[in-house]
């Protein structure tokens, strides 16, 4: 009996101060998020802001419809920028870099697919039997 209850004990312990921990990490996390949603929100301004000038500085030179279809490219170039950024980011291998070479079966595929030296020769699986192999 004195066992299970210390079990049982131990086992509140580590609920609470994994409890604690898990506190801790979210409070982070939302500070976190405070942050980078008023960088986003400044970052956002100031390129509206710029935009907005570009638009005035050449809207007496070429007109109002240049100066918005330029305004407009510059927009969609920086908006493509961002979502590339950030799909790389999405992508990126946790403690690594988003081009680390595949290993185990993805290697095998890779020399398959993207024409490896030697293509099919490379991969050291012995043939199946009935496969025609």
């Amino acid at each position: 009996m004195k066992a299970l209850a210390e079990i049982i004990i131990s086992l509140f312990e580590l609920a609470e101060a994994e409890g604690r921990e898990l506190r801790r990490n979210i409070s982070l996390l939302l500070a976190a998020s405070a942050l980078f949603f008023a960088a986003s929100v400044v970052a956002i301004a100031g390129v509206l802001a710029l935009m907005r000038a570009l638009y005035r500085v050449m809207s007496p030179s070429f007109g109002e419809a240049a100066s918005l279809a330029v305004t407009g490219a510059v927009l969609i170039f920086i908006s493509a920028a961002a979502c590339a950024a950030m799909l790389w980011h999405i992508n990126k291998k946790p403690g690594g870099k988003a081009d680390d070479k595949p290993d185990g079966q993805d290697a095998k595929n890779a020399a398959i697919t993207d024409g490896g030296e030697g293509g099919l020769a490379e991969i050291d699986e012995p043939p199946q039997p009935g496969r025609g192999d």
